[in-house]
C-alpha cells in the first residue's frame, strides 16, 4: 500500500469521528505528496469550512474550482462559503453555474433565496412571465387556473422586494381573479386557502395606495395564523406552489415570529436544509427548550454530515429533564456511527444508571446493547492490527455477559437467542487462550464443527438487527482464517441477499458455486437474484438445471413465469408454471395456464388437470327458494365476525372465524346451522381446488351479470377467457351446467340470471 493510501484511509477514519484538525494534519501530508490532489484540497477545505475558518475555506475550494472547474460539490460549496460571508452576487454567480450544469430543484430554490436577498428577482420575474403568458394562451384547466395563480403570486412577491408596488398589487389582484373562477374546487385545506384570499381581498378593499395595502397583506401581528396555514397549504393547492418566496419577505419583517420560523423549517428542510437549519436555530435562541426545533435539527445534520453539530446540540440541552432518555439514546447511536466508542460507552453507563420506576424494562437499551458496542469496537481493533486492544475487550465482554442475571426482568427474551455463542465460542476460546491475544484469536475465529452453527446464528442475528454491527466485516475476518468454509461464504452471500445488495450477491454466490456447483442454496438463490435483476434468460437456462427449494424460490419462479408468459414465451412459460402448479393452483396461475395451453393446442394437458372442464362436475344443484330444505322453515343469516352493538335478538352469531364452507344460515326450528351453497348453489367440497375454483367463477360471473346485464354469450366468453383463460369449450361447458341446475337461462344472445338468486346469504360476497 503507498503512503499517499496510507493516508487517504487515516484521513478518511478520522473523517468518521469528525476529528478536523487531524483531517487537515493528513490532508497537509497528502498535499506534500500530490499538490493537486483532490481528496487533500477537498478535504482540508472542508474541514476549513467546518471550523468556521472561511476565507482559508474559500481560497482552497477556488483553486479546486480552477482544476475541477464542473464539480457540483465545489460549486455548491463556493455559493455557500459566499453566501455565509454575505457576498452575494458571487453566490448568485455560482448558484447561476449549478444551474447550468443541474437543473433541479434543490440548485433553483437556492437561486432564488439569494436573489431575493439581492433584491436582484429580473431574471426570476421574466421567466415566470413567459410561464404565465404560455399557460394563459391554452384554454386553461382548473388545474392550469391553480398553477397561473401561484406563479402570479411568486411574481408578485418578487416586485415588492424590488419595492415595484403597483406592479406587484397588480399582480396579486390577478392571482385573486383567477381563484373566483376555482373558489369552489380547491380540493384539500378549502378553508386555510379561502381565509388568505379573503385577506388579500379585505387589504385591497381598505386602501387605495398599493404600498399601503400590501403592508396590511403582510401584517403578521393580525395574520399570523391566517398565513402559517396558507404556508402550510400551499403544496396541497398546487404542487407548483413555492411558499418558500414568501418567507423570505415574512421573515425578514418579522425574524423573530416563532411560527413563521417554524413553518419556514419545516417547508426547506429537504430543499434548503440550510435555510431550515437557521430557522431552528432562531427557534432555540428564542425558546431553549423546544422540543420539534431540537428533533428537527437532529433529524437534518446527520443527513448533511453535521453529526458533530447533533452532539454539541445533544449536550446542551440534556439538562430538560423530559428530553434527557431520548437525547442520550440519539448521542450514543451517533457515537456509535462515529466510531467513538470510548464516549459511546459512558454515555450507555449513565443511560443506564437512569432509575426508571418500572425497572430497565422500560429502557430502550439495554446491558446487551453496551455489549454490542464493545464488540464493535473490538473488532475495529483487530482490524488495524491492535491485537492485545481487541483481546482486552474482548475479554471485557466475556465478563460483563458472565455477570448478567439470566433471570433478570431488566433483559428482552430475544437478547438470549445468541447466548450459546458467548459461552462455547467467546468464553471458551477466552478460557484456551492462556492469556495470549494470538493464541485467543486463532482459536475465536477457527470455525470447526462444533462452532458453525453458532457463528450462523450471530452472523444472522447482526443482520436481523443490523444496527448491532457488521455482519460482512464478521463475515470477512471469518472468512481469512477458514478460506474454503462454504457455510461462512453463504452467510455472507446471504447478508448481501437479504439488505437488497444485488450484484454483491450475485458474485458471492458464484464463488460458492465454484467452489461447489451443486450447491442447491447457492443455486436457488442465484436464481431468485437473476429474476430481480430482470436477467430472465439467465435465470430460466438456471432453472432447467437445478433441484429447486420451492418455497425459496416461489415468488420469483411467479414473476418469471409472468415475464415470459408477457413476452410470449408460451413453451417456456408453461415449464415454469408446471412447477408452480404442484404447489399453487391459484385463479391468476390458472388463467395464464390455460391460455398457454389454448396457445399451444395443448389437448394432452388440457385433459389431465382436473381444473380444466372437471371443475364443472363439482357444481352439483340450485335450492329452488332459501328455505331450510328439511322444515321449509325462515332462515336466518349468520352473522360472523365481532357481533354489532346492541344487536336485535333475530341475530344469530356465528363467531369470529369463518371459511369458505362456513354455514351461511341458521334455521331456528330445526336449531341447526346450513351452508346453503352460493346464491343457493351447492358445491361439492370433497376436492377443495375445484370447489374454490367453481365458486369464484360463479361469484365471477354473477356480479358481471348484475354490472353489464346487456353483454352478448359471445362478449361474455371473451371476459372468461381474460379473467379465467377460459375457453369456448370450457365456457359453454360451464354456462349449460348453470342452466342445468335452473341459475341461467337464455333470452335471444344474452344471458340472465334467474330471479331469487339475491335472495340467499352468500359469504365473502
Amino acid at each position: 500500500m503507498s503512503n499517499i493510501t496510507q493516508l487517504i484511509n487515516e484521513t478518511k477514519k478520522n473523517l468518521r469521528k469528525y476529528n478536523y484538525d487531524e483531517v487537515l494534519n493528513l490532508c497537509n501530508e497528502i498535499l506534500e505528496i500530490d499538490m493537486n490532489s483532490w481528496f487533500g484540497l477537498q478535504f482540508k477545505a472542508l474541514s476549513l469550512y467546518r471550523k468556521n475558518e472561511y476565507h482559508k475555506s474559500l481560497e482552497i475550494y477556488e483553486r479546486l474550482n480552477n482544476l475541477y472547474p464542473n464539480d457540483e460539490e465545489i460549486l455548491y460549496s463556493l455559493m455557500l462559503i459566499n453566501e455565509i460571508l454575505g457576498d452575494y452576487k458571487t453566490a448568485q454567480e455560482y448558484s447561476r453555474k449549478l444551474l447550468k450544469l443541474k437543473d433541479c430543484c434543490e440548485y433553483y430554490v437556492k437561486y432564488k433565496h439569494i436573489s431575493c436577498k439581492l433584491k436582484d428577482t429580473d431574471e426570476l420575474i421574466n421567466k415566470l412571465n413567459k410561464d404565465i403568458i404560455s399557460l394563459e394562451e391554452d384554454k386553461a384547466t382548473d388545474k392550469q387556473i391553480k398553477r397561473i395563480i401561484v406563479l402570479y403570486e411568486e411574481k408578485a412577491v418578487y416586485e415588492y422586494l424590488k419595492e415595484d408596488y403597483e406592479k406587484s398589487l397588480l399582480d396579486f389582484k390577478n392571482a385573486l381573479e383567477y381563484y373566483s373562477k376555482i373558489k369552489n374546487s380547491t380540493g384539500y385545506h378549502e378553508d386555510k386557502i379561502d381565509n388568505w384570499f379573503e385577506l388579500l381581498k379585505k387589504s385591497i378593499n381598505e386602501d387605495n395606495k398599493a404600498k399601503e395595502i400590501l403592508y396590511n397583506l403582510f401584517n403578521l401581528n393580525e395574520n399570523t395564523k391566517i398565513w402559517y396555514e396558507k404556508l402550510d397549504s400551499m403544496s396541497f393547492f398546487s404542487q407548483f406552489a413555492s411558499p418558500l418566496t414568501y418567507t423570505y419577505l415574512l421573515l425578514d419583517k418579522y425574524p423573530e415570529n416563532m411560527d413563521i420560523l417554524k413553518i419556514t423549517g419545516k417547508l426547506a428542510r429537504y430543499d434548503d436544509y440550510e435555510y431550515a437549519v437557521q430557522c431552528y436555530n432562531k427557534i432555540l435562541e428564542l425558546d431553549p427548550e423546544n422540543e420539534n426545533a431540537i428533533n428537527s435539527l437532529l433529524n437534518i445534520y446527520p443527513l448533511h454530515y453535521l453529526k458533530d453539530e447533533s452532539l454539541k446540540l445533544i449536550d446542551s440541552k440534556l439538562y430538560i429533564e423530559d428530553l434527557k432518555e431520548d437525547l442520550m439514546i440519539k448521542k450514543i447511536e451517533l457515537l456509535e456511527s462515529m466510531t467513538l466508542y470510548d464516549e459511546a460507552l459512558e454515555t450507555y453507563d449513565e443511560y443506564l444508571s437512569i432509575e426508571k420506576k418500572d425497572g430497565w424494562i422500560n429502557h430502550k437499551k439495554t446491558i446487551f446493547d453496551k455489549i454490542r458496542c464493545m464488540e464493535k469496537q473490538a473488532t475495529d481493533y483487530y482490524l488495524e492490527g491492535q491485537y492485545n486492544e481487541s483481546f482486552k475487550i474482548f475479554k471485557q465482554v466475556n465478563k460483563l455477559f458472565n455477570d448478567i442475571d439470566r433471570n433478570s426482568i431488566n433483559i428482552r427474551g430475544d437478547e438470549w437467542i445468541i447466548e450459546q455463542w458467548y459461552t462455547d465460542v467467546l468464553n471458551y476460546a477466552i478460557n484456551n487462550s492462556n492469556n495470549d491475544a494470538d493464541i485467543f484469536f486463532d482459536e475465536f475465529y477457527t470455525v470447526t464443527n462444533e462452532t458453525i452453527d453458532l457463528w450462523i446464528k450471530k452472523i444472522d442475528f447482526l443482520t436481523a438487527w443490523n444496527h448491532y454491527g457488521n455482519p460482512i466485516t464478521t463475515c470477512n475476518i471469518l472468512l481469512n482464517k477458514n478460506p474454503e468454509n462454504i457455510q461462512i461464504k453463504l452467510a455472507k452471500a446471504n447478508v448481501f441477499y437479504r439488505t437488497k445488495r444485488i450484484s454483491h450477491a450475485l458474485n458471492c454466490y458464484d464463488d460458492i458455486l465454484k467452489q461447489d456447483s451443486t450447491n442447491m442454496k447457492a443455486l436457488n438463490r442465484k436464481f431468485n437474484l437473476l429474476v430481480r435483476y430482470h436477467k430472465f434468460k439467465k435465470a430460466y437456462e438456471l432453472l432447467k438445471t437445478i433441484q429447486i427449494d420451492y418455497k425459496d424460490i416461489q415468488s420469483d419462479l411467479e414473476d418469471l413465469a409472468g415475464v415470459l408468459f408477457n413476452y410470449r414465451k408460451y413453451e417456456e412459460a408453461l415449464y415454469c408454471y408446471n412447477i408452480i402448479m404442484d404447489h399453487n393452483q391459484s385463479i391468476p396461475i390458472m388463467k395464464n395456464v390455460k391460455i398457454i395451453w389454448h396457445k399451444l393446442d395443448d389437448k394432452e394437458s388440457q385433459n389431465k388437470c382436473k381444473l380444466y372442464l372437471d371443475w364443472i362436475d363439482v357444481i352439483q344443484y340450485k335450492h329452488k327458494t332459501n328455505k331450510c330444505p328439511t322444515c321449509g322453515g325462515q332462515l336466518t343469516p349468520i352473522t360472523y365476525g365481532y357481533p354489532p352493538i346492541n344487536y336485535d335478538e333475530d341475530v344469530y352469531l356465528g363467531g369470529c372465524c369463518i371459511s369458505d364452507d362456513s354455514p351461511t344460515d341458521y334455521c331456528r326450528k330445526c336449531k341447526k346451522e346450513i351452508n346453503m351453497g352460493i346464491y343457493g348453489i351447492v358445491i361439492s367440497t370433497q376436492d377443495y381446488s375445484s370447489y374454490s375454483y367453481a365458486r369464484n367463477n360463479i361469484i365471477w360471473l354473477t356480479k358481471y351479470l348484475e354490472r353489464y346485464p346487456k353483454k352478448t354469450i359471445k362478449q361474455l366468453q371473451k371476459e372468461s377467457y381474460k379473467m379465467f383463460g377460459l375457453d369456448d369449450v370450457e365456457f359453454t361447458k360451464f354456462i349449460d351446467k348453470l342452466r342445468e341446475i335452473e341459475y341461467l337461462t337464455m333470452d335471444g344472445n344474452h344471458i340472465k340470471i334467474i330471479e331469487g338468486y339475491d335472495d340467499f346469504h352468500t359469504l365473502f360476497v
